[in-house]
């Protein structure tokens, strides 16, 4: 066979092959479009006879929409005229006063985020922290403003720090990468620097972990620290997790690989708690500071599952979403107010969706916080 035999015999195993291989896709797409098929024909069928088994069926095995709605106080009459206390919108923040009580909101410079940090059980102080992260790529701009609240309810000082002096809060002592701060616990707004061994990671192993045992016994305070190492040329800011040592009245870091510390705990350490954290039921479960009055059905949404010709489909369980009228009490008073809340109606059970706030006093206060989508209202007794 001469060299054009071959070539022409090639190119013609070539073009055999390449219809093999259209006619296999062709097939295998033809049996996906007969399995779509199959599956919305099945579909179909099940809704057709879901249909019918609920038509000839004496057993009534969903909410009739008509009867709910009926149903609605649509005014909330009954309920207002069996109470004489008067409920605002928690928004509503200037009309949530009475007698015995009156509620503010605390006006915070650069506040973007609002968090309550410490309670200082020594002189009976709260300080909250009031974030501004705005310029995202360009940490040496970003805020934090401390500020301390006296047991009355009154602004007493405050601390600002920025970009690289932005702090973390440990057992009361705000701590950076290079130095701390003890005015948590004293006012003082001195900046002392931390002592740092092992930064350029010239010890062995082994002598890093002998150095840590012997920090970690005459600390009276240990905890972890992540240092930010800021580099304007890189376009992230890499970290190291070390330990870090309270020991005379200083902070001593720790650089090494695989040392650890785990968790601690301290008495010198006081975080004032969320008293409502994860309450979807608080009235119901023994929450002594916050109370369900009333709950006012405004509107009814059926379950469902969506995407239902999907593999993979999502429940919806049935809810009610309405206004819930609640209190709050601080000491022995009450503080009502209603929000929008929603009641989740599940096959085997009812709840309530999460409680859109936080709530934050001590027995040692005079007041109490709100904290309402990052605005902080402070309520006062008289």
């Amino acid at each position: 066979m001469n060299v054009g035999n071959c070539k022409t015999l090639r190119e013609t195993n070539k073009i055999k092959n390449l219809e093999v291989i259209l006619e296999a896709s062709a097939n295998l797409y033809i049996i996906q479009l007969m399995k779509q098929k199959v599956i919305l024909i099945t579909f179909i069928i099940t809704l057709i006879m879901s249909c019918n088994n609920k038509k000839h069926s004496n057993v009534k095995d969903t909410i009739d929409f008509n009867e709910i709605k009926d149903s609605i106080d649509l005014d909330c009459s009954n309920f207002l005229k069996s109470t004489d206390i008067d409920y605002h919108w928690l928004h509503e923040y200037d009309l949530l006063k009475s007698d015995n009580y009156r509620t503010e909101k605390i006006n915070l410079l650069n506040s973007e985020k609002v968090e309550i940090d410490y309670l200082n059980k020594s002189d009976t102080t709260v300080t909250i922290i009031s974030r501004n992260y705005s310029e995202y790529k360009t940490p040496e701009k970003f805020i934090d403003s401390y500020y301390k609240i006296n047991a009355k309810g009154k602004i007493i000082d405050s601390l600002n720090l920025t970009g690289k002096e932005l702090c973390d809060n440990y057992f009361g002592y705000l701590i950076n990468d290079d130095s701390f701060y003890t005015w948590l616990i004293d006012g003082s707004k001195t900046k002392y620097p931390c002592k740092k061994i092992n930064e350029d990671f010239t010890m062995t192993k082994e002598q890093a972990n002998e150095k840590f045992r012997l920090l970690y016994e005459k600390s009276s305070i240990a905890t972890m620290h992540t240092v930010i190492i800021y580099d304007k040329d890189s376009p992230s800011y890499p970290s190291d997790y070390i330990p870090m040592f309270f020991i005379d009245k200083k902070w001593i870091m720790l650089f090494g690989s695989d040392l650890d510390i785990g968790l601690n705990n301290s008495d010198k350490f006081h975080r004032l708690p969320n008293l409502v954290e994860n309450e979807k039921a608080g009235w119901t479960s023994g929450n002594k500071y916050i109370f369900l009055d009333y709950f006012h059905k405004t509107a009814y949404t059926e379950e469902y599952n969506s995407n239902p010709l999907a593999p993979i489909t999502r429940y919806h369980p049935s809810k009610w979403e309405g206004e819930a009228y609640m209190h709050l009490t601080l000491k022995n008073k009450i503080i009502p107010f209603k929000i929008s809340l929603n009641k989740i109606i599940d096959k085997k059970s009812e709840s309530f969706s999460p409680i859109p706030f936080k709530y934050y006093t001590h027995k040692s206060l005079n007041f109490g916080m709100i904290n309402y989508n990052d605005i902080l209202l402070l309520v006062k007794l008289k």
